[in-house]
């Protein structure tokens, strides 16, 4: 709704062309944060996911010091993720006021 209002006034100051250029910047804004977003948490899946093999086949033979290697891997992951997520909840909560 707020964004409605901005466009709204944003076109009776400067006419629709100035309108549907703001869209455009504002759509391929967000797409790259999205894009980077994306690859981000990709990448961080990939390594959790390796790192998860290769915990279970050291915990299978035995390999304690391995297994505990892997585990702070998986753990630094997961908070990586989790900072992403707290950082993207930030950035769309900080809308500058009405």
């Amino acid at each position: 709704e707020r964004l409605a209002k901005q466009y709204a006034e944003l076109g009776h100051e400067h006419g629709q062309p100035a309108v549907k250029l703001a869209r455009k910047i504002a759509e391929q804004t967000v797409g790259a944060l999205v894009d980077s977003t994306a690859h981000d948490m990709r990448t961080m899946l990939s390594s959790i996911e390796t790192d998860v093999l290769s915990l279970a086949d050291n915990a299978r033979h035995g390999q304690g010091e391995q297994v505990g290697e892997y585990s702070r891997r998986i753990l630094a992951g997961v908070a990586f993720l989790q900072q992403l997520v707290a950082d993207l909840r930030d950035y769309a909560s900080s809308a500058p006021p009405e």
